[in-house]
């Protein structure tokens, strides 16, 4: 969905929230489905809402979340849980095509007092095949997303392309860190010579300590040859390089480097 389709939507929805009676809690539950290959479900979808003043479970309407949408559902309570202190989102795993890629869900709130929206991001798949093969995760607000551009420099080799999946993690400063992240765009990526770019909208990271590259070997040509990646924060206008030169290959399917400032700092001491 392009930008200017997610501001009416949101729009809309915040027009739903100023009519009405100001006694009623009213929650605007914006799901947005990744983009990225295979990312749709048929499953039944719940959100489940962990508030200061009570819990209170959404099951959502029975219908298909396609690639690349948000969903906007609109409900009514009595009365306001409160602030939200995290969500449990579910899927029962049932339906032709289960799997599902969950990129965010966004959530308006107003009690005819306050308004409030929270943001939880996620760029996790629900599936009983990929990832960590949980069908439910408990999701934590953040108070605002950073956007991180992410450069993959695919190396000028002989078969250096690869048709397997890739996934990227990245740790931060503290305990601050990205889990796998799967690496998707339209065309095809990662081919030999090409510089492939993608955006990852998270909590803030801090400064970069760490990044890790995966590839699950899926495809007719799975080994991979990885010249570098370069990661700019479009927040902060911060950068770093993380310069890999090898394959992914066999038994050595990922790779784990640090930015190439703490690289050259940890070679003087």
């Amino acid at each position: 969905m392009n930008c200017q389709g997610l501001m009416t939507l949101i729009l809309v929805s915040c027009l739903w929230l100023a009519v009405g009676s100001a006694e009623a809690a009213k929650y605007v539950i914006m799901v947005s489905t990744g983009d990225i290959e295979e990312a749709s479900t048929l499953a039944q979808v719940s959100i489940r809402l962990h508030g200061e003043k009570g819990v209170h479970k959404f099951d959502l309407p029975d219908e298909e979340f396609p690639r690349n949408s948000t969903q906007v559902n609109r409900f009514h309570l009595p009365r306001s849980l409160g602030k939200i202190r995290s969500i449990l989102v579910k899927q029962n795993n049932e339906g032709a095509s289960p799997n599902w890629f969950l990129s965010r869900v966004t959530i308006f709130e107003t009690d005819g007092r306050k308004r409030r929206t929270y943001n939880f991001p996620c760029e996790r798949w629900f599936s009983k095949t990929d990832d960590d093969k949980q069908t439910q995760r408990m999701l934590y607000p953040v108070t605002s997303l950073f956007r991180y551009q992410v450069d993959v420099y695919t190396g000028d080799k002989p078969a250096a392309g690869t048709d397997a999946r890739v996934r990227i993690a990245l740790q931060g400063s503290g305990k601050k860190v990205l889990r796998p992240y799967q690496l998707d765009c339209a065309g095809n990526p990662f081919e030999r010579g090409q510089v492939d770019r993608f955006t990852i909208a998270t909590y803030s990271l801090g400064e970069l300590r760490r990044l890790a590259l995966h590839q699950d070997k899926r495809g007719h040509s799975p080994d991979w040859y990885v010249e570098k990646v370069s990661i700019r924060c479009l927040e902060t206008n911060q950068s770093w390089l993380f310069p890999i030169k090898k394959w992914l290959k066999g038994k050595t399917r990922k790779c784990s480097v640090k930015p190439l400032t703490e690289e050259k700092s940890e070679k003087k001491k």
